[in-house]
């Protein structure tokens, strides 16, 4: 290793950062040759992880973390290490890591008691140094692309398919749910305490508060297409500036009815499709199978916003969509 640190810093890769005073421990600035690496390789990184790949949007996030995003993630009380320092020598371990506690170095038993070193790096907001006014440089890239929501909706949630995993996901977020089905309803209060939001097929019924995020996964693939329009309109406006509806459509090029045209209603009892569930829905102009062009769910969304990704062959006929208010 130092000798492929000479050579770096002989090519001009690296330089020690603050090299005229002393320099930094840990610290290099990047030289001409450096730079140029450095950009190849993020590049070709983001080229393979980002513009490869449809599901997957860049986000550069910004530098200093509100620390109660590294609180709920667990950072702040387990992001550093237990370290001892050897008397005898000078080197510091990590205290889990030494067998008998003796140093690795000399072989002393004559270490400092264990003291946590944080792995992140606390400075202050504003002219004024207090308690309330600090933050955390972020000590993952990723760290902030994960922040929960904190108001999230399962439109159509049935009993439970989509939204009893949505507390792994988004933790300490309040998570609603909402069917057309009293009975279903009643079974996700019970079984998994979530706050409900009973409706009608009328949509212009529907009330909620505004939603961070709102996740409809199989419900527009099963309703008629204005049906679909109005709701589209209704869940839209319940949404929070910034925030995201998320739902799937079935792809009309999978439809076994035909594939003309910009859409296609197929007409189906739920008695044939979800057996053993005591409240169907019979009513077959109310529910069916309804399949989408691409070409067309992107006008209708674009009455909405301009903010749109989709996710093709998201799981078997369906499409998944992203439409950012």
């Amino acid at each position: 290793m130092d000798e492929l640190v000479a050579l770096c810093k002989r090519r001009g890769f690296i330089f020690q950062s603050n090299e005229i005073y002393g320099g930094l421990q840990g610290s290099y600035a990047y030289g001409p040759l450096g730079v140029e690496l450095k950009n190849n390789i993020k590049s070709a990184w983001w080229s393979s992880m980002v513009y490869e790949n449809d599901n997957i949007e860049g986000l550069d996030a910004s530098i200093l973390t509100n620390p109660l995003v590294l609180k709920h993630s667990g950072h702040e009380s387990t992001f550093s290490d237990p370290m001892v320092d050897c008397k005898k020598c000078q080197s510091r371990w990590r205290a889990d890591q030494l067998p008998d506690n003796k140093c690795l170095s000399c072989g002393s038993t004559d270490l400092t008691d264990p003291r946590p070193f944080n792995l992140m790096f606390k400075t202050n907001i504003g002219p004024v140094e207090d308690g309330g006014s600090f933050a955390y440089l972020r000590p993952e890239t990723a760290q902030q692309i994960f922040i929960n929501f904190k108001n999230v909706l399962d439109f159509g949630s049935g009993y439970g398919r989509v939204s009893r995993f949505l507390p792994y996901y988004f933790k300490d977020a309040q998570i609603q749910v909402s069917e057309v089905k009293p009975i279903a309803m009643e079974f996700q209060k019970e079984a998994f305490e979530f706050g409900t939001i009973t409706h009608t097929e009328i949509a212009s019924s529907f009330k909620s508060d505004p939603q961070d995020l709102i996740i409809g996964i199989s419900v527009f693939t099963h309703i008629p297409v204005k049906a679909f329009i109005e709701w589209l309109d209704i869940l839209f406006q319940n949404l929070k500036e910034n925030g995201q509806l998320i739902f799937t459509f079935n792809d009309i090029n999978k439809c076994p009815f035909g594939n003309n045209g910009k859409y296609h209603y197929q007409e189906q009892s739920e008695d044939s499709s979800n057996s053993g569930i005591p409240d169907k829905l019979d009513d077959v102009s109310q529910y069916g199978s309804t399949f989408y062009s691409q070409d067309y769910i992107i006008e209708l969304l674009q009455v909405h916003s301009n903010k749109i990704e989709i996710t093709r062959n998201f799981i078997g006929t369906h499409d998944a969509v992203i439409l950012t208010r």
